[in-house]
């Protein structure tokens, strides 16, 4: 999925002020908020694809009985996110799944903050489940976590100083504690 040269791809909500909609097609409901829609789902089948140039907001659905995986999901496919932006997603800005040779670069990472569930967990910008992505010059803001591992491997960022962590509640969560 290429975007125009300089005009990105937007995926977010219909209340949302920022993305240039001419009017508020909900009315008095209020503004956009985390999780206001679903997600964007990748699957297996989408091997190789390309997200270049798009921003995904405000989605994140967190009403999914354990399929709270935020709101861009890579499941089971190796893909390259470029030159993006997430921002203000519920449970996840990007949830990778079993997609051991994607790339993530050139991404602005931030405002992840949002609880969810009965026991009001925390949201974060990257959730990383049975992968081991290339994580390449990311800006990581303003999330309540910034990389997050629930199980298996973990990464050890220590060394890769093309990301860079900035007011977050927490940098990087291992429960695993396996590097």
């Amino acid at each position: 999925m290429l975007a125009v040269r300089f005009l990105p791809i937007v995926f977010t909500s219909s209340r949302d002020v920022a993305a240039d909609f001419s009017q508020d097609t909900l009315g008095a409901q209020g503004p956009a908020y985390s999780g206001d829609w679903s997600y964007i789902q990748i699957n297996s089948s989408s091997q190789g694809s390309v997200f270049d140039n798009i921003i995904v907001r405000y989605g994140g659905v967190a009403f999914d009985f354990m399929q709270e995986k935020g709101a861009f999901r890579i499941l089971g496919a190796n893909v390259q996110v470029k030159n993006s932006l997430f921002d203000n997603n519920r449970v996840a800005g990007i949830y990778l799944s079993n997609a051991q040779s994607s790339l993530l670069q050139e991404l602005t990472m931030r405002n992840h903050t949002a609880t969810y569930g009965n026991t009001n967990k925390p949201s974060t910008a990257i959730w990383i489940n049975g992968s081991l992505p290339t994580l390449d010059n990311l800006q990581i803001t303003g999330n309540s976590y910034g990389v997050y591992w629930p199980n298996g491997a973990c990464q050890d960022l220590t060394n890769n100083t093309t990301l860079v962590f900035s007011n977050n509640t927490t940098d990087t969560e291992c429960q695993n504690k396996g590097w």
